[in-house]
């Protein structure tokens, strides 16, 4: 990591119109050494100084929408890759699916490290139609096979060998209904009900039913607790759909006709990229009263908390909210791999919402195969 020291030093090496920018900004506090510091970085990997500046405003507003930006500079140092400071959010998530594809094949290649999953293992059932993930190698494989991020635990898989701290786990992979299913493990401190299950994915990120929960649980032997909520709502209460009933009346009191939000995702994120006002909204934006809430694992109870609420935000707050919690019902991987892109737009007139939500698929051909023998150089 550049200390503050070198990030001076280095600003000083740049040209005048490039320095002077970034000198006043940080005097002014409008940046961090810390950010300059990713600049300069990404100046480094692109072998360009002269749009820095401009590279700058970009990265801070890409931040803000939730484009991997930084996760690509660190990987490309890592991977000696080229980047260009003029790309845009799509092609920086696009680099960074490419890029943590890559990185995960060339660390997995170098070095076959082995988890301890002897305290899991001890609660699991003799026989079950599966196995725990034992190497950083066999992980890998698995989120190749399964199109999924899997292989970002390797760090939290590692940490099993050594006293367990709170949240570490352990990754199994578990076949039911002709399905191939990865599932995470997490140790209870109830020696009654030693284990508990975090996510389980199936091909693409794909989330399992409650049915299909259910029946995992039932296969490892691990007490299946159905999700409970601490308020009066119902654990599946739609909140987009009230909420959009909360901000139709202040669209229709700003005389706005139509909203269209634009959305788009690959790599491991997703995010809203544009909410647009036909008219454009002219003058303060108003505060909306909208329902929120969170959902926390409650140890005591062994149980999902909903913990639901009104919340004052922004207009434009309360429709991204909305089209988040929107697009999580309808469980389509937008965010992932290849990713995907849509758009929600608010009728304002008609009262009515719809939805577009499109998926990204990439397809290969064989352009060219061969096979040869390596003492003779022959073809085969």
């Amino acid at each position: 990591m550049t200390t503050g020291l070198c990030v001076k030093s280095e600003l000083a090496m740049l040209p005048v119109k490039v320095r002077r920018p970034f000198e006043a900004l940080l005097a002014a506090g409008q940046i961090d050494e810390s950010v300059l510091e990713l600049v300069l970085r990404a100046g480094r990997r692109a072998g360009d100084v002269s749009k820095l500046v401009g590279f700058a405003v970009g990265y801070l507003y890409m931040q803000n929408q939730g484009v991997p930006v930084a996760d690509v500079i660190r990987m490309s140092e890592h991977l000696r890759r080229r980047i260009n400071l003029l790309w845009s959010a799509r092609r920086w998530r696009d680099e960074h699916s490419r890029l943590s594809r890559a990185e995960t094949l060339n660390r997995l290649a170098a070095k076959n490290e082995m988890y301890d999953v002897s305290k899991f293992e001890a609660h699991l059932p003799w026989r079950w139609p599966g196995y725990l993930i034992r190497s950083s190698r066999r992980l890998g494989m698995e989120g190749l096979r399964q199109r999924h991020c899997v292989a970002s635990y390797h760090n939290m898989l590692l940490a099993n060998s050594h006293p367990i701290p709170a949240g570490r786990c352990a990754i199994g992979v578990v076949f039911f209904d002709k399905q191939r299913w990865t599932v995470q493990l997490f140790l209870n401190k109830e020696t009654d009900n030693p284990l508990r299950l975090g996510q389980i994915r199936t091909r693409d990120n794909a989330y399992a039913s409650q049915a299909v929960s259910e029946s995992i649980h039932e296969l490892l032997g691990i007490e299946f607790v159905q999700p409970s909520d601490i308020t009066a709502t119902n654990a599946y209460e739609r909140f987009y759909w009230h909420n959009l009933q909360r901000v139709l009346p202040v669209l229709r009191e700003l005389g706005t006709e139509r909203v269209c939000v634009s959305f788009d995702g690959s790599g491991d994120s997703g995010s809203i990229w544009d909410i647009g006002f036909t008219p454009e909204l002219a003058g303060a934006e108003p505060l909306v009263s909208i329902r929120t809430s969170t959902r926390e694992f409650d140890n005591d109870t062994r149980s999902w908390r909903r913990i639901a609420g009104d919340e004052d935000k922004s207009l434009q707050e309360a429709i991204s909210e909305l089209t988040y919690d929107y697009l999580e019902e309808t469980n389509v991987d937008w965010y992932n791999n290849d990713g995907g892109y849509g758009e929600l737009t608010i009728d304002v007139a008609a009262g009515t919402v719809a939805i577009d939500v499109n998926q990204r698929f990439t397809e290969s051909t064989c352009q060219y195969s061969a096979e040869l023998h390596i003492a003779s150089g022959e073809e085969l």
